[in-house]
């Protein structure tokens, strides 16, 4: 439906959590990251759909909904 109302050409349509430019150790970032687990809470206020162009100077985003959630 996302797709549908705001376009794009991201398949198939996801939700970035986090980007990291530059790693030395990938296999140790993959094994920490799968001992912390995603039990974690927090209190979310709003949700932002922001709009990623990745060019050759990097990704440039665009806040183009925001939601309150309280």
């Amino acid at each position: 439906d996302i797709v549908k109302v705001i376009g794009g050409d991201s398949y198939p349509a996801h939700l970035t959590l986090a980007r990291v430019r530059d790693v030395q150790d990938k296999i140790f970032v993959r094994d920490s990251l799968k001992s912390v687990g995603l039990e974690k809470y927090f209190e979310v206020e709003s949700v932002h759909l922001i709009k990623s162009v990745v060019t050759r100077r990097g990704p440039v985003y665009e806040a183009v909904h925001e939601s309150k959630l309280v």
